[in-house]
């Protein structure tokens, strides 16, 4: 006669995720949620590229332009939802030598985007501190900006 297996609850210990399982967990739930907020608030890719294109070619982007030039290049660019209004969009920029450049983007807007709808400033690290960029980089979407003519682009 057989003795039967023991049922998998059964005189068994609960299992633990491992560090590595739960950073993965936790990387495929914030890429869930940062969907859900880009959907949320009209971001699917054509709303982002509308977002763009209202920016590209106006008042704005010659100012953006100008902050690329001043602070020495870029070195990060992102579009994320605006945390105060979830119809739109906002993009950050921060420049080599710490300036920044953050535009309110809304697709629904049908006129090139103003310098109104910018803000500008100095030491992004200081004045937002390093966890809200790091933040902004696993939400929304990376971007490139033209040293040219101060264009944006989608990554």
């Amino acid at each position: 006669m057989q003795t039967p297996l023991p049922r998998p609850h059964e005189n068994s210990s609960p299992q633990r995720l491992s560090r590595a399982e739960q950073m993965t967990f936790g990387r495929v739930a914030v890429l869930a949620v940062s969907a859900n907020l880009l959907a949320a608030c009209g971001g699917d890719t054509d709303d982002l590229q509308v977002a763009v294109d209202r920016l590209n070619g106006g008042p704005a982007s010659s100012r953006l332009r100008e902050s690329v030039e001043a602070g020495g290049g870029v070195s990060f660019c992102r579009i994320t939802p605006q945390p105060d209004r979830a119809e739109r969009l906002q993009l950050t920029v921060v420049m080599r030598d710490g300036g920044w450049y953050q535009a309110t983007l809304d697709p629904e807007q049908d006129e090139k985007l103003q310098t109104e709808n910018v803000t500008t400033g100095e030491n992004y690290a200081q004045r937002f501190g390093r966890e809200h960029q790091a933040e902004l980089r696993m939400t929304g979407r990376a971007c490139t900006v033209s040293v040219t003519d101060g264009a944006v682009s989608l990554n």
